[in-house]
């Protein structure tokens, strides 16, 4: 195991490196730059004047020896500052990164609760209306795009309800119920489509499983249908379940971008689609980075996860 945990946080490190210079490399190919921005595409701002901006933010050196002192930094544990409002980045991304982690927790928590359970009647009660209406809801769920499920549930709860969430975030631990009004839309609007993947996995591989040949010996041993589908089926179905909640989970927080834009919430999504808008340089390459550290750690803890739900698994 120590060897397995070694290789994959070597290959951690190697991942963060690609993602590190496709990311400062993707910016800089973007149109303008943070000194048009700040003295505008129009600007009478003297040559002078341009030089000095950019000399403030290291932009008039070569590239190369921009990202190696970006990447120092990081290494030794500072991820900068931010061009825009002079704040260091890691202050920001320790304020927005509880929001972002809370609503990919409440997307995951909301895509197991209903497709789990929903998945797992689907099989047992096969080509009943429940197993229909799964089917038809898995399809939906594919098919709707997030956002735009999301701008969706803002129409209806605003014309049908007149309600809409506080354009103020409120912290979970400031006030629990307010926090919750404000998050259950944008978490079924991002878990929507991980539901409609993990039921449709849970449904076909437990319509596998109940087929097996000891499934059929347990029944043969008096075992009622329930016995048998918790005590044997739901455990051998569970580790493909799991790697697709790990997996997802990952991908949960590459899609907070949008639904943080849609909803007004100041998390990581919202703050690197801003600094994108702003050519903020040094947040963008260091919010990401770190988007990326958090997903190359799920997975390592899914993997890790294997050898604990089944003693089989061995990692050499």
């Amino acid at each position: 195991m120590s060897q397995f945990l070694a290789r994959r946080l070597l290959a951690i490190v190697f991942m963060l490196f690609g993602m590190s210079v496709l990311v400062f490399g993707a910016m800089r190919l973007l149109p303008g730059d943070i000194v048009n921005l700040m003295v505008g595409m129009q600007s009478s701002a003297s040559a002078e004047q341009r030089e000095a901006i950019e000399g403030q933010y290291g932009l008039d050196r070569p590239l190369v020896f921009q990202y190696t002192d970006w990447m120092g930094g990081v290494i030794r544990g500072d991820l900068g500052k931010s061009m825009r409002s002079q704040e260091p980045i890691s202050h920001e991304i320790r304020r927005k990164l509880p929001v972002t982690l809370e609503l990919t927790f409440l997307s995951l928590i909301f895509a197991v609760v209903v497709a789990v359970p929903l998945g797992i009647i689907s099989a047992i009660r096969r080509n009943s209306p429940v197993d229909l209406f799964a089917r038809i809801l898995g399809v939906l769920g594919l098919a709707i795009p997030n956002f735009w499920l999301a701008i969706m549930l803002l129409l209806i709860a605003s014309r049908y309800f007149h309600w809409l969430p506080s354009p103020v975030f409120t912290p979970f631990f400031d006030d629990p119920i307010e926090n919750l009004q404000q998050m259950w839309m944008p978490a079924i609007a991002l878990g929507m489509v991980m539901m409609a993947n993990l039921m449709r996995m849970t449904r076909s591989i437990m319509l596998d499983v109940m087929g097996q040949d000891y499934i059929r010996v347990a029944r043969a041993k008096g075992l009622s249908e329930w016995g048998v589908v918790v005590k044997h089926a739901i455990k051998n179905a569970g580790i493909p379940v799991i790697t697709l909640i790990g997996m997802n989970a990952g991908y949960l927080l590459g899609g907070t971008v949008i639904i943080e834009q849609i909803f007004g919430l100041p998390g990581i999504g919202w703050m690197i689609t801003n600094a994108i808008f702003q050519r903020d340089y040094t947040t963008v390459q260091s919010a990401v980075l770190i988007t990326g550290l958090l997903f190359a750690l799920v997975n390592l803890c899914v993997d890790v996860a294997y050898a604990l739900l089944d003693p089989r698994i061995r990692f050499a």
